[in-house]
């Protein structure tokens, strides 16, 4: 049975996306960082999160401009963690990838299955020039 964020779609909807969100942000946050290997040599403190700008969900990085780590991403989808590609499952293969997840969730999220990958690193790149002016 598939467990449900504390805070229910429509009790966001109608608190503006108050503290509910921040509880939901830290769900998601906990949800990858705990997938993470142990032995990756990665802490949670090293992981940034944004809201998707273009629908649901959260896009979750390393918040580094190594170039080396730049493609390490996990997105957050109806409640539930996924790896981007096959670097990131790499480091938590527990989770499965993003383009595996629901028709539903991806319509959501505004993805499409075949080019999630390159959806998701392009609203990232947004997102992350965006927050450093």
């Amino acid at each position: 049975m598939r467990s449900l964020p504390k805070c229910p779609l429509i009790a966001l909807l109608i608190s503006g996306l108050s503290g509910c969100s921040l509880e939901i942000e830290q769900q998601a946050l906990n949800s990858v960082a705990s997938a993470i290997r142990n032995d990756s040599g990665l802490s949670s403190a090293q992981l940034k999160i944004y809201p998707n700008p273009a629908g649901e969900g959260f896009l979750i990085d390393l918040g580094s401009d190594d170039v080396s780590t730049r493609n390490l991403v996990w997105v957050y989808l109806g409640g539930k963690p996924y790896a981007l590609n096959a670097a990131s499952q790499k480091l938590s293969p527990s989770l499965p990838l993003a383009r595996e997840a629901p028709e539903q969730v991806l319509r959501y999220a505004t993805f499409r299955r075949e080019t999630i990958e390159t959806e998701v690193l392009q609203k990232l790149e947004g997102v992350r020039a965006s927050t450093k002016r």
